[in-house]
């Protein structure tokens, strides 16, 4: 399992930012190591919206994206993809999502 952070050119107008602003796409990949493969994908603009951010997208760039959904760690555990839920941890997010992985192989 990794994170990634892929800079998305958006009109972030409707949530206080620039009509040219960035926002960071917040992904979480199941590599297969051996292939290389890409065997799950999850992407928090496709499950959470950008309004339930505290942070402010007022100074965005696509060096700087809004950065309104933050993943700090993943815990794998054999056999089974991350499911739980998704809740504010120290400021950032207002919105609770819960989530559940399709099954193993499937792509996201």
């Amino acid at each position: 399992m990794i994170t990634v952070y892929d800079a998305i050119d958006c009109d972030l107008a409707p949530v206080g930012g620039p009509r040219e602003g960035a926002v960071a796409d917040t992904l979480m990949q199941e590599v297969d190591l051996r292939t290389g493969l890409v065997m799950y994908e999850w992407h928090s603009l496709d499950h959470v919206p950008l309004e339930s951010s505290y942070s402010s997208p007022a100074l965005t760039s696509r060096a700087d994206p809004f950065d309104y959904f933050h993943i700090n760690s993943l815990e794998c555990r054999a056999g089974r993809r991350p499911a739980g839920r998704l809740t504010q941890h120290v400021g950032g997010i207002r919105h609770r999502s819960d989530y559940r992985p399709g099954p193993l192989g499937a792509g996201g």
